[in-house]
C-alpha cells in the first residue's frame, strides 16, 4: 500500500491482546492537515487503535503509514521512538521533576551551546502558540489542568510531528473550560497544519473539534 505525503493511512489492520484481535480488517485515512475523530465507547478499540498507531502495540496484520512513511507492515516494524509522533495523553502527563520548558523541550537536542539556544528558541515559540508565554520556570503542580494540557499540546508539537495523537485529553476538565480548550487546541493545529486523531467517547466533542468523524463499531471504523 502507498499513501500520500503526509497524512495517515491503515490498510487491513488486526491488533489485539494475547492473540484476540480487538480491531480486524479495519481501513482509516486522514488526508494531510486534517482533524480526524475516532467515537465509540468504553472498550470499543479507539484506543487501542491509538495504541498500534503510536508504536505501543504490534499489529498482527495490516499496515500503518505516518506521514507517507511506512511504520508498520510486512517485515516492517518502526519503534514508537522513530515514528514522527506527538501524544498528547489524557491529564497531560507532564514530568512532575522538571519545570515547563524541560517538559516542552524534553527530547530536543541540548547538547552544545547552539542545540541549548535553539531549543530554549523553540520552547519559547511553542509556549507563545498555547498562550503561556514566560511559564518556562513554573512547575507542573503550579498550573490549573487547562494549563497542564497546554503545556502538553506544545510538548507534543516540539518536534514538529507529522501527526499528533490525541487520547481523550479534554475528558478530566469542567465543561466550560473543557469546550474553550477544545477550541483553541483545534486553532493551534490549524494554524500549524499538523494531522492530528482524537479519541473520544463524547460525540459533540468529536464533531466540534474534528473535520471528520469516525465510528468504531464491530471492530472497524463507519
Amino acid at each position: 500500500m502507498t499513501g500520500e505525503a503526509g497524512g495517515v493511512r491503515v490498510g487491513d489492520l488486526m491488533v489485539g491482546y494475547g492473540g484476540q484481535p480487538v480491531l480486524e480488517n479495519l481501513e482509516l485515512f486522514v488526508p494531510p492537515g486534517e482533524i480526524a475523530a475516532i467515537r465509540g465507547s468504553s472498550g470499543s478499540g479507539k484506543t487501542t487503535l491509538l495504541r498500534a498507531l503510536a508504536g505501543f502495540l504490534r499489529p498482527q496484520r495490516g499496515t500503518i503509514e505516518l506521514g507517507g512513511q511506512l511504520v508498520s507492515g510486512p517485515g516492517v516494524w518502526m519503534p514508537t521512538e522513530r515514528r514522527n509522533i506527538g501524544l498528547v495523553p489524557q491529564e497531560g502527563a507532564l514530568f512532575p521533576h522538571l519545570d515547563v520548558a524541560g517538559n516542552v523541550g524534553f527530547g530536543l537536542p541540548r547538547r552544545t551551546r547552539g542545540e541549548r539556544r535553539a531549543t530554549a528558541e523553540r520552547v519559547a515559540y511553542l509556549l507563545a502558540l498555547v498562550d503561556l508565554p514566560g511559564s518556562e520556570r513554573l512547575r507542573p503542580h503550579e498550573l490549573s489542568g487547562g494549563m497542564q494540557q497546554r503545556v502538553a499540546v506544545a510538548r507534543a508539537l516540539a518536534r514538529e510531528p507529522s501527526c499528533i495523537l490525541l487520547d481523550e485529553p479534554f475528558s478530566a476538565l469542567d465543561a466550560d473550560l473543557r469546550r474553550e480548550l477544545r477550541e483553541q487546541v483545534r486553532r493551534l493545529l490549524k494554524k500549524v497544519g499538523t494531522t492530528a486523531i482524537l479519541v473520544t467517547h463524547d460525540e459533540a466533542e468529536a464533531r466540534e473539534f474534528a473535520d471528520r468523524v469516525h465510528r468504531m463499531s464491530g471492530r472497524q471504523l463507519d
